[in-house]
């Protein structure tokens, strides 16, 4: 445990290093100007691009030892420690020398290729040169003569290569997004395609990503954790807070720092409404053997463990959302907790990272007390409320840390940084409903990498038809009003409706020994009765999403959208809706043109669950609204 004498000279060590470029201080507005991001540690050094100087278009014959394309969309830079480069776009880096640091991560010389997503929704990240912190990294011989001659001692090597993860075409489905990668016109982009190099100014309306320097100083503290608590006593940072804070960032900057010096990192998110990897309203265990670059609906990917909330809040159901953290938590001490191995084959325990929902008032704050006690965090990250910050600099604001009273565990208290690191002009539906849309269309089959395809609308891709009387055990409906649904009202309830795709997990005696079940005749019905509350998390997890996109009363048929594989949907034999809605988006025909009078050839007039030109009127029009605990309105 590091005492405040150590944390000082932490902080004056880091501040003594002479960087043109330091993410710990503050910067000019860029928003209106649209220039060069301000005073770095009193200067500004962008990296400046030269042709055959520092950066390097390789040649058919050198891009053959890479085994990449020889279609000369490869470039190498070569950065010199205190130089920064802003980027906006997508583009897979590989550094082949030196050090540098991207989104607060600092980053060795590797083989290892890293994806950044750097979209305008988000502040701009900067590929910043490091001073290598051990010896001149020997430069491997595939690396081009030429570029060896021209990379001064010390500085790093970077291969930025073109990425072909179809991220860009979310923004035409969801036209709020539209451009969000692409339509920037940006000199220095050197014949990547999809990357910008904003060497000339920042685009107006984006700002650069600006670590605080509590927050940097909470993050190198990580680093100097007591060899001993690597094994006996794994790490375990809780971080809370009041919502636009920053939490998601900082956990997910936490996440990445820790991977440097750790094979693997558990992250339990607990915040339903903005999710890091999964759509909101699934609590959910994820265990990450590399780092992510990017804004959440970037790196969307299937969890180790999940369950179904059903809502972008836990306040309709709070008992079974505590219940669901609770069997996470045990499934991490259970399986993840010491899985990992070490190059010499020991056991290396797996550290922990908890983000949780930004309810800090009433029945939030009890939640997150729950939330402590279940996970016996050994590191808490506090942000402070942000009218706490109103007569002081949030960037530069020192750090302070405690040791809690009860549990013994190190507090650390950090600024709130505001709309700085957050997105900077959706609101959180917004962003929720990007990040719906970014899992609908992913491929959603690989834990490492992620691609997108729109080339199909939801409204036209080939659904799953599920005869619910034969593949389902049972159809649940959570949330509001749920429990009054009558099976006579199932159908109109469910159409168009987000379902959770639940798999319970049975005690099997082995594999192939179930006893023969005898023919019965098909009833027709749905397998639904009225009040069933959700599964136990205990006996289940949830392995996906699903968009309902028909139901036939007659037959008790259903069609089904997902990404979800069919060998994972077949074990799925539990239906859960809560009162997530699809969005607007997601019900669009985006082939059709802005002008067409008719979604699918049906007039506007006529689509059903959709209605224009405002709401409807008379008693049940609106939707309903109900709570489950008692709360004074102070407190919502």
């Amino acid at each position: 445990m590091l005492s405040a004498v150590a944390l000082r000279q932490r902080k004056s060590a880091a501040s003594s290093v002479a960087h043109s470029f330091s993410p710990s201080r503050p910067t000019e507005d860029t928003e209106n100007s649209g220039g060069v991001p301000g005073d770095f540690e009193n200067t500004t050094n962008v990296f400046s691009p030269h042709l055959d100087v520092n950066v390097f278009r390789l040649r058919a014959f050198e891009a053959s030892k890479f085994f990449l394309s020889t279609d000369q969309s490869n470039v190498i830079l070569v950065i010199q420690p205190s130089e920064a480069l802003p980027m906006i776009g997508v583009v897979d880096i590989t550094l082949l020398a030196g050090s540098i640091s991207v989104l607060g991560v600092e980053l060795s010389s590797t083989r290892v290729s890293h994806t950044v997503f750097a979209p305008r929704s988000h502040p701009t990240p900067y590929i910043v040169g490091l001073m290598p912190k051990s010896s001149p990294t020997v430069l491997a011989h595939d690396i081009p003569q030429r570029v060896r001659d021209n990379a001064p001692s010390g500085a790093a090597i970077i291969l930025l290569q073109q990425s072909k993860t179809g991220v860009e075409s979310l923004g035409h489905i969801c036209r709020a997004f539209d451009g969000l990668f692409g339509d920037v016109k940006s000199a220095g982009s050197w014949g990547v395609p999809g990357f910008y190099a904003a060497v000339d100014g920042l685009p107006p309306g984006s700002r650069p990503f600006v670590l605080p320097e509590s927050w940097q100083v909470a993050l190198d503290s990580v680093q100097s954790l007591p060899s001993h608590l690597e094994i006996d006593i794994p790490f375990l940072g809780l971080v809370y807070g009041a919502k636009g804070a920053g939490k998601s960032t900082f956990s997910r900057t936490l996440l990445n720092k820790l991977l440097s010096t750790h094979p693997k990192v558990a992250f339990l998110e607990c915040d339903i409404g903005q999710s890091e990897f999964t759509p909101g309203g699934l609590v959910s265990l994820h265990v990450l053997d590399r780092p992510v670059f990017g804004p959440s609906f970037t790196h969307i990917r299937p969890p180790f463990r999940a369950h179904f909330i059903g809502s972008p809040t836990p306040r309709s159901s709070p008992s079974y959302y505590l219940s669901c953290i609770t069997a996470l938590v045990n499934t991490y001490r259970l399986e993840v907790q010491y899985s990992a191995f070490a190059e010499d084959g020991t056991v290396r325990s797996v550290p922990l990272v908890i983000n949780t929902q930004g309810w800090v008032k009433g029945l939030g704050a009890d939640l997150l007390s729950k939330i402590e006690e279940i996970a016996a965090p050994t590191h808490m990250y506090s942000f402070q409320p942000p009218e706490s910050q109103h007569d002081t600099d949030p960037i530069s604001q020192p750090i302070t840390f405690s040791i809690h009273p009860r549990s013994s565990s190190t507090i650390f208290t950090l600024s709130s940084i505001g709309p700085q690191l957050t997105s900077i002009k959706y609101s959180p539906s917004d962003l929720r409903g990007l990040s719906l849309m970014s899992y609908f269309h992913s491929t959603y089959t690989a834990l490492s990498s992620t691609s997108w395809s729109t080339s199909v609308p939801l409204n036209a891709r080939p659904p799953w038809e599920i005869d619910c009387s034969v593949a389902l055990d049972s159809i649940i409906l959570s949330g509001p009003g749920g429990e009054d649904v009558v099976s006579e009202e199932l159908a109109p309830a469910l159409n168009v409706g987000l379902v959770g795709l639940v798999q319970m997990i049975e005690s099997v005696p082995s594999v192939g020994q179930r006893e023969p079940q005898p023919l019965q005749p098909h009833s027709f019905s749905f397998p639904y009765t009225q009040g069933t509350p959700p599964p136990s998390p205990e006996i289940s997890e949830c392995v996906g999403i699903g968009l309902i996109r028909s139901v036939s009363e007659t037959s008790a048929t259903l069609h089904l959208v997902t990404p979800v594989s069919g060998d994972v949907l077949s074990r799925c034999r539990v239906l859960v809706k809560g009162e997530m809605e699809l969005p607007i988006w997601g019900m669009l025909d985006y082939w059709a043109d802005e002008d067409a009078k008719d979604l699918c050839g049906v007039e506007w007039g006529k689509v059903p669950y959709l209605q224009w030109g405002g709401g409807g009127s008379g008693v049940g029009s609106a939707k309903r609204r109900t709570r489950k605990n008692v709360m004074r309105r102070g407190q919502m």
